[in-house]
């Protein structure tokens, strides 16, 4: 929790993912260099396959598997990687899964992607993902002292780790609520048919297509304008205020939700994508514990 770090993401013009630059020695000696997507819907790291034939030996320790599951469940088996790299002038030590078959390439087009840098790396360091500076830096935020009126949108994160394990934030429809998950690693908002029926959400076709691309592959998905409201802390800690919204998503047909709930846990209905996130300039604090957008 010592090490403080400032990197800046790399230009959203470019990609449409969180980025930061990293760096590792190879096992030739040399310094290599690419960029690891900031995913906050990702548990775990995920290292880039690719990269494996140039790690050093000792980097390969195959004690760990996992299965890396997308957000309709479907999954992909991992091995575990250990990894030393810098990012932000800072020197990290990290387990990584490096997903066999999963093509980086497919989702991130022609950048050079090492690979994913997941919740339990920005917990452990208390980073704040930041839309609003664009960077990924250490918390300054502590959520009993700050003052809610300067904030046009604050939402705890003790529910969505407590159930999830992934942060969340709540869409309320006529009377109706329901659980988004706040994912970095989506480019698009994304929800399904069933939840805007459901919920007699107010949303219009664009007429146009779009492709999801996770893990499990990629879908062709309607794209519609959506009007929704979440809930937010309102000036004072108890108070409750909705903001309204208005945004595209990708709306999947094949799905009831996004992720199915279980007895004590409702499901995730919609996921709150990178691109809302940077138009919003919204704050993912993992230190504070909360997510919130820029100050009025």
């Amino acid at each position: 929790m010592g090490t403080k770090i400032d990197c800046p993401l790399l230009d959203f013009g470019i990609v449409e993912y969180p980025m930061v630059m990293a760096s590792f020695v190879s096992k030739s000696g040399r310094t290599v260099g690419g960029a690891f997507m900031v995913d906050t819907a990702s548990r775990h790291n995920v290292m880039n396959e690719a990269i494996l034939g140039i790690l050093q030996d000792n980097c390969l320790r195959y004690d760990g598997k996992m299965t890396l599951t997308s957000f309709s469940g479907e999954g992909i088996q991992g091995k575990e990687v250990h990894l030393d790299f810098c990012v932000g002038g800072c020197q990290f030590s990290e387990r990584f899964y490096a997903a066999q078959g999963l093509s980086f390439d497919s989702v991130f087009g022609e950048h050079v992607v090492l690979g994913i840098l997941g919740i339990e790396f920005l917990v452990k360091y208390g980073l704040a993902l930041d839309f609003e500076n664009r960077s990924l830096h250490s918390s300054s935020i502590i959520e009993e002292k700050m003052e809610l009126s300067e904030y046009s949108f604050v939402f705890p994160q003790e529910y969505g780790f407590s159930k999830y394990g992934l942060p969340v934030v709540g869409m309320v429809k006529n009377g109706k609520e329901y659980v988004c998950l706040v994912d970095s690693g989506s480019n698009l908002n994304t929800t399904t048919k069933y939840v805007l029926g459901n919920g007699d959400i107010t949303n219009r076709h664009t007429g146009l297509k779009s492709s999801l691309t996770s893990v499990a592959g990629t879908k062709m998905t309607d794209l519609m304008n959506v009007d929704f409201d979440l809930l937010s802390i309102g000036n004072k800690i108890g108070e409750i205020k909705v903001k309204n919204y208005s945004a595209e998503f990708q709306v999947m047909g094949n799905s009831k939700y996004i992720l199915e709930g279980a007895s004590n846990i409702p499901p995730v209905s919609a996921i709150i994508g990178a691109g809302f996130l940077l138009e919003h300039k919204w704050v993912v604090d993992f230190a504070s514990g909360v997510v919130y957008s820029a100050k009025n």
